[in-house]
């Protein structure tokens, strides 16, 4: 039986109603969460902060355009994280439940942020303190006194401030740390964006010009015989959590032809042992999935998909990963390409190593091999 799916308020696709619980488990690891609907047959993915709300005042500035380029960037900033924007139409109504910004634009030289609640203060900080285009100073204060409800925090900023878009977008990233916490995997906010960055992950090839030949009568050369072969290797970066019990790896497995022919369609083999040791995550897509989060490009749809349907189970009892591209994927002599962007989550180890290996197989031309590096890690 097929049921809907429907991300962020828009139907996406469908799926097979026996994928759900593993769909589910994906869209958990992932931030997001899910409702069923029995009576819609429906799937609804939404971000966590979908019944958030950040309430936005602001004064001054009346002979200039700046409260309504101010109110339209705040809106397009946060239109892909759940969060939901109000004005002063709605302050009686959302004052003290949600995130309160206050703007007031002056003809002070300096941006002046206080900041009502002293436990908001530090992420503020982290991301506003900086040179700002020509306004280099960043004043913070506390306001003394008790303040209940929500996080409420009041900015004064010059008037005709050159560095207005970057001071938002800095300060639209201390909100959505604010919310979220110390949560490493962002995916929900802008969710489809992120994939589109990423599922080629390496840079676009670069297309080589043919240039017009006049006609040659020599006799025709012997073309050497093609080569088909290739290598892999990972680059990673680890990221721990802020209590050191859980880690990230970024992680980019690269594949690169060394060959004279053209490789075709690789099937990547990830072995983790000891096995439910590391969960993956970011970039590869459950069978499931491909129809709702794929990323149409104009050579077709992008990414990598898990191979097997019961590819969670696999992973789990015998710590191995079947991953292939979700359309055809060929690898010119001497390019690149590869699983970028993938995460590898694990807990703290009390004793032992993790290992994790890559084994890379082109099917029509009878190529495989092991990654160069493994990654592996103990405490």
């Amino acid at each position: 039986m097929k049921v809907n799916v429907s991300y962020l308020g828009k139907e996406k696709g469908s799926a097979d109603f026996s994928s759900l619980p593993s769909l589910i488990l994906y869209c958990s690891r992932h931030g997001l969460d899910t409702t069923w609907s029995r009576e819609e047959k429906t799937l609804y993915i939404d971000s966590p902060q979908k019944n958030q709300t950040l309430l936005l005042t602001m004064e001054g500035g009346e002979d200039s355009d700046v409260l309504q380029e101010t109110s339209s960037m705040m809106k397009e900033l946060l239109k892909n994280s759940g969060i939901v924007l109000k004005t002063e139409n709605d302050q009686k109504e959302y004052e003290g439940t949600g995130f309160h910004v206050h703007l007031e634009f002056t003809n002070s030289e300096h941006i002046v942020i206080t900041c009502k609640n002293s436990e908001i203060i530090a992420v503020i900080q982290k991301h506003c303190r900086k040179k700002v285009s020509s306004r280099p100073y960043v004043f913070f204060k506390t306001d003394g006194a008790p303040h209940k409800g929500g996080p409420s925090i009041s900015c004064e900023i010059p008037v005709n401030f050159s560095g207005l878009e970057e001071f938002l977008i800095q300060l639209q990233a201390a909100i959505l740390e604010h919310f979220i916490g110390s949560s490493e995997l962002l995916n929900w906010v802008g969710l489809e964006t992120v994939v589109e960055l990423f599922s080629s992950g390496a840079p676009e090839k670069k297309k080589q010009r043919q240039q017009k030949r006049t006609p040659d009568n020599r006799p025709a050369e012997i073309k050497p015989q093609e080569e088909a072969k290739g290598e892999g290797y990972f680059n990673y970066t680890i990221r721990p959590h802020s209590n050191n019990e859980k880690y990230t790896l970024i992680t980019d497995l690269v594949i690169k032809n060394t060959g004279t022919a053209v490789l075709h369609n690789p099937i990547v083999c990830l072995r983790v042992d000891p096995p439910a040791q590391v969960e993956i995550g970011g970039q590869i897509l459950p069978p499931e999935m491909v129809e709702v989060l794929a990323v149409q490009g104009t050579e077709g749809t992008k990414g990598w998909q898990y191979a097997n349907d019961d590819w969670l189970q696999e992973g789990y009892e015998k710590g191995v990963f079947w991953i292939r591209p979700i359309d055809t994927l060929s690898i010119n002599p001497e390019e690149n390409d590869g699983i970028y962007q993938f995460h590898l989550n694990f807990d703290k180890l009390e004793k032992g190593t993790c290992t994790v290996e890559a084994f890379v197989y082109f099917r029509e031309q009878d190529v495989a091999f092991k990654a160069m590096n493994d990654i592996s890690f103990a405490f």
